[in-house]
């Protein structure tokens, strides 16, 4: 892209990301910058459309129009008094849930706590009696593992195990009820899972519209998805319908751990995940 597209660019970013800060919809301000925009080269446009997603991602929340016209738009503000309640819930664990069925395990009394335990799954070391990995959200094996008898294997080492997500690895996911299954190769940026509208600048990254996703509730921008480590964990964009992972509610904002088999639900589009070596 050469130096007068590139200022096309940044002068329809500046216009843009003006008009939402004035208190227009996403949809308002590019409607009304349509006719520049397709004097645009395409890689001009993709540009464009590059900056104008990134800074809705980061930004966009802020400026939220007063009537949106979506049923399903996204709320990005937490409810009031949620951040205090699950800092309070949460101030002996990670952030990261690592929740999958039950797995929890109990100390065993016979055994001397160790100052440090070591993660199973990224080898953090963290601090004795805590459930989880600080980094990866692993649950953490109590007592000396090697002082365990030959038939019994740690439960944070089964967690970590299904758990076990890294570069080389794909992402599959099949809709439940119809033969899509959507290939994704997640990345340590945010991908976004939503749907796509014809009125919308934002496109998701995974995007959920062939399969039925504006009748069955799902956000135009409702879950995050990265790898974190060597784990994956998905993130409820505070979505008016709700991400639930094996029938678990996230809260907004949320990041929850994902395991190979999990069963992920956006508002009312079930998928099935499943974990591959490339």
């Amino acid at each position: 892209m050469n130096m007068a597209g590139d200022d096309r660019v940044q002068r329809l970013v500046s216009q843009f990301t003006w008009l939402r800060q004035t208190g227009v919809s996403r949809e308002d301000a590019w409607a009304g910058m349509q006719v520049d925009v397709m004097a645009l080269a395409q890689v001009e446009r993709n540009r464009l459309l590059s900056l104008l997603r990134g800074w809705e991602a980061k930004e966009g929340q802020v400026y939220r129009a007063a009537q949106p016209n979506d049923p399903f738009e996204t709320l990005f503000t937490p409810p009031e008094g949620l951040r205090e309640m699950r800092q309070q819930m949460n101030s002996n664990s990670s952030s990261l849930s690592a929740s999958k069925g039950i797995r929890r395990i109990q100390p065993i009394a016979s055994q001397p706590e160790a100052a440090e335990v070591e993660c199973p799954g990224c080898h953090r070391m963290n601090p004795s009696g805590l459930q989880k990995c600080t980094s990866c959200g692993t649950l953490l094996a109590w007592g000396d593992v090697h002082s365990r008898k030959d038939d019994t294997q740690p439960l944070g080492m089964l967690a970590g195990e299904d758990a076990r997500f890294t570069e080389n690895m794909v992402l599959y996911l099949s809709v439940v009820g119809s033969s899509g299954v959507i290939r994704v190769r997640p990345g340590t940026s945010e991908m976004i899972i939503g749907r796509r509208s014809p009125d919308s600048v934002m496109i998701p990254d995974v995007d959920l519209s062939p399969y039925g996703a504006d009748i069955k509730g799902v956000s135009r921008l409702h879950a995050g998805l990265r790898r974190h480590g060597q784990t994956l964990v998905i993130t409820d964009m505070g979505s008016l319908n709700h991400s639930y992972v094996n029938n678990q509610r996230l809260h907004p904002h949320e990041v929850r751990v994902l395991h190979d088999a999990d069963e992920l639900r956006f508002g009312q589009l079930t998928v099935q995940v499943r974990f591959e070596n490339e």
